[in-house]
């Protein structure tokens, strides 16, 4: 990635530092009554136009209606992504979410929803653990239903998540509250900020090495925590050195992830002006803009994979808005701009040398991303055309957050994307392992396991290699599919070839080996949900018992194109066993990967590839 590190209004940092010394000095003298607290954070009042007093209230009308003055939380229908929780339904109680809440109430500086914030506040302060022996200490579930004791596992990420919403309640609202609550949250936030340092996450969890460094920083200010500080500070340093070696965030390239990390340094740069922290708060939030804009497919107005973490694989609506407010008028193409309840305290600004990439299309090209640079360096490739975007890494789990083969085509108001998956039962099966190299429009690529490998989730339910099965199957899901011109080859290793819109699509798999199986094609589609799929189908029928360790082999290759006019042929497609690899060669790319399932470590250190185009990094 062609990263600007630290923007040059940096090289001179002592009049740097002393322009902000003197644009702080003089807020403290106007109406927003900046406030020092010691030189190196402040807190300010939340002074809103009437514009954004108006989009604020707005914004709070979709939350009032899911109000339970019972519980004093926010009341919504149980939805998860399928692990921490053990809850399978009805309706629940947000920590997080009602924080959040509570927080804009604060902010409307409306006397009676001033009343139901602290209502709120007093209450999920009441969730988090506080005894200091307890190994989940200043942690809080996911919901009032389900204590931390009950969680599978309880989610540490929540002492980060609901600490960040306490610093904003006290640093902008302290002086609203009842005394002995604003005791208990200061309270709260150090058990917070124990258990983030406790369980002190390396820099390549991106987005919460980042709000973990906001939350221990601004507590040890507040509270004059000299360790702390200390902690916070070396935490800072390692996540910007680490994301310097790396070339990039690597919690990579992700529609939400990358916006939270950005959120949290859009936190930062509000509050935090100490000189040492500030320069490298700053370069890493051009850093994050890099990401967003390079990737950014203006013809169809996605996000162009591979995703390292996604959640939808088209995006939401309120992305456009971010977009939107973050270009300073200069963005207003992308129309949407619903008010959001966080809006008006999360204020992006797009660096301007990153702006083009959001107003149009210029020519081709092929973006090549360092995600992590090591022995077995994890790499990316987009490919951008006028009509296409197609994006891979060159190795990648298959959990359902992955997007590791991802491509879009169509227009901003109809768009169709192509996902690769590996489902076991019908759920993304994290075991399963892909690796790819691309050129342009043509990716080919191996999928195997690890016997070490998640079920569900990438590491909270590993199947140590055993699992029990009643469907196994290679899923390739589109958006917006007719299926009736597909046809189905008669033979497994034949292409697919089907023409969509201006574009021809082709896939095939050339060899697969699984348990004695023999694979075949099938079609379907989820018509309410608008997506169709090709389905590799490995095995289904009685719940039968796989052991990954007992195999021989359990590999199979794929190979795909997207142009407007060429098609895949598979005899063109050339692979072979030998010294216990797979060997897969096609139009000049080359990957060799183990055909026996093995360790995740182990598939890493035996795959190779000719990368196609990347520095060896390994020399």
């Amino acid at each position: 990635m062609k990263l600007n590190i630290v923007n040059e209004k940096y090289q001179n940092r002592f009049s740097h530092y002393l322009l902000i010394i003197l644009l702080l000095f003089s807020a403290c003298q106007d109406k927003h009554g900046v406030v020092f607290d010691n030189g190196r954070i402040y807190s300010t009042k939340i002074n809103l136009t009437l514009e954004q007093q108006e989009r604020l209230l707005q914004s709070l009308e979709a939350f009032h209606v899911n109000y339970d003055p019972e519980a004093k939380m926010l009341k919504e229908p149980f939805s998860s992504p399928g692990y921490h929780t053990t809850l399978k339904g009805g309706e629940v109680h947000r920590t997080r979410k009602s924080l959040r809440y509570a927080v804009a109430l604060l902010d409307t500086y409306d006397e009676s929803f001033r009343d139901r914030a602290i209502g709120i506040i007093d209450t999920v302060l009441t969730f988090q653990v506080t005894n200091p022996e307890n190994d989940y200490f200043g942690v809080w579930p996911w919901f009032a239903e389900e204590p931390v004791d009950q969680m599978d596992p309880p989610d540490r990420n929540w002492a980060d998540f609901c600490g960040a919403q306490l610093i904003e309640i006290i640093l902008t609202h302290r002086d609203r509250l009842p005394a002995d609550l604003s005791e208990r949250i200061d309270k709260s936030l150090q058990y917070a900020a124990e258990a983030i340092r406790r369980r002190d996450v390396g820099p390549g969890y991106t987005n919460i090495a980042i709000m973990g460094t906001f939350v221990t920083f601004i507590t040890s200010e507040l509270f004059s925590i000299d360790s702390l500080n200390r902690y916070a500070r070396d935490r800072m340093q390692n996540f910007y050195d680490f994301t310097l070696h790396h070339r990039g965030f690597t919690e990579y390239n992700s529609p939400t992830y990358t916006m939270v990390a950005l959120d949290e340094l859009s936190r930062m740069r509000k509050y935090i002006i100490d000189p040492f922290m500030k320069p490298m708060i700053d370069s890493l939030y051009n850093i994050g803009w890099e990401i967003v804009a390079t990737h950014f497919h203006y013809p169809t107005q996605q996000w162009s994979g591979p995703h390292s973490r996604c959640y939808r694989t088209i995006l939401r609506d309120d992305f456009y808005g971010t977009l939107n407010r973050a270009g300073k008028g200069k963005l207003n193409q992308f129309g949407d701009n619903e008010p959001e309840i966080t809006e008006h305290r999360i204020q992006h600004h797009i660096p301007a040398q990153y702006l083009p990439f959001f107003t149009g299309f210029s020519d081709n090209r092929t973006e090549r991303d360092t995600f992590r640079l090591s022995e077995n360096p994890i790499l990316g490739t987009t490919y951008l055309t006028d009509k296409l975007s197609l994006g891979s890494v060159n190795h990648s789990d298959l959990w359902n957050q992955r997007r590791a083969i991802l491509g879009y085509w169509g227009s901003a108001d109809s768009t169709n994307y192509l996902h690769v998956r590996f489902l076991h039962d019908f759920y993304d099966f994290s075991a399963a392992n892909v690796f790819s190299v691309q050129d342009k429009d043509e990716i080919l690529s191996a999928l195997n396991f690890a016997t070490d490998g998640g079920d569900t989730h990438m590491k909270l339910d590993r199947i140590n290699g055993r699992f029990l099965a009643k469907d196994l199957r290679l899923r390739i899901q589109f958006k917006y599919l007719d299926l009736d011109q597909i046809r189905l080859p008669d033979e497994v290793t034949q292409p697919i070839i089907f023409t969509k819109g201006n574009l021809t699509f082709s896939v095939c798999s050339p060899v697969q080996q699984f348990e004695g199986t023999k694979p075949v094609w099938t079609k379907g589609e989820d018509a309410d949900a608008k997506v169709a799929w090709l389905d590799l189908i490995f095995y289904e029928g009685e719940e039968k018992a796989f052991n990954l360790d007992e195999m021989s082999s359990a590999v199979f290759g794929l190979a795909l194109k997207i142009h407007p006019e060429n098609e895949l042929r598979a005899e063109h497609i050339k692979y072979g066993f030998e010294d216990g690899l797979l060997t897969l060669s096609w139009n000049g790319k080359e990957l060799s990967v183990p055909f026996k399932p093995m360790k995740e470590q182990e598939l890493e250190d035996m795959y190779s590839s000719n990368l196609n185009g990347f520095f060896n990094f390994k020399n």
